[in-house]
């Protein structure tokens, strides 16, 4: 969660020096929300930059809490959600898994069909290839298979009658990535100088 207010910026609280308290509502009010606005977009590139993801993966998880004119609220919210409540992974068929073959071939008892056992030559040595970070190239996940659909990727555990989920990083983990976090910071500080001072212009050239 990134909280954007003008409360403790001096060089901001200076410029709504003079302005009548009804109109520092509105020029505070428009200003935080269009700053939240561009920090959003560029907390979206910030993301897609690093992680092998697409715009339409993350703008939906990305929330703004407006900033009223009316009222105490003197502050507009960036934050995240994942997209189940409650979890901060995600599986990793989101970020283009392949079945990568096995090239090696191996002789075991497959169940072909309920209570019938067959033995087999299988491919072995493969998994799911996926590429997360754009810096790290692309990783195998050993033994994983594609699953649900082409919905999911699963790997096998203990003696492989069970099998689970592949999950990773999840959109509010990229959020909060230190270096990501602190680059939104700073285009937020940036910003929203810009924008007090557009607020302040539009609002006092009206009749």
């Amino acid at each position: 969660m990134i909280r954007i207010d003008v409360r403790g910026i001096p060089e901001i609280q200076r410029k709504f020096a003079g302005l009548a308290s009804d109109l520092r509502g509105k020029v505070l009010a428009s200003a935080l929300n269009k700053t939240a606005a561009k920090a959003k977009t560029e907390m979206s590139r910030r993301i897609r930059e690093e992680f092998v993801i697409k715009a339409a993966d993350v703008n939906p998880l990305l929330s703004i809490r407006k900033a009223s004119a009316r009222g105490n609220r003197l502050e507009a919210v960036l934050e995240a959600f994942p997209k189940r409540r409650g979890h901060r992974s995600r599986n990793v068929m989101l970020f283009g898994a392949r079945q990568i073959k096995g090239k090696e071939t191996k002789r075991l008892r497959v169940q072909v069909a309920p209570g019938q056992w067959r033995m087999m030559d299988v491919l072995v040595g493969g998994g799911v290839s996926v590429l997360i970070s754009r810096k790290g190239g692309r990783k195998l996940i050993k033994g994983a298979f594609i699953g649900n659909q082409g919905r999911t990727v699963f790997i096998r555990t203990g003696n492989g009658r069970q099998i689970k989920a592949v999950e990773t990083i999840d959109i509010p983990s990229m959020f909060n990535t230190r270096r990501i976090n602190e680059a939104v910071v700073r285009k937020i500080r940036t910003e929203l100088a810009v924008e007090v001072d557009r607020a302040i212009k539009f609002h006092l050239s009206k009749p």
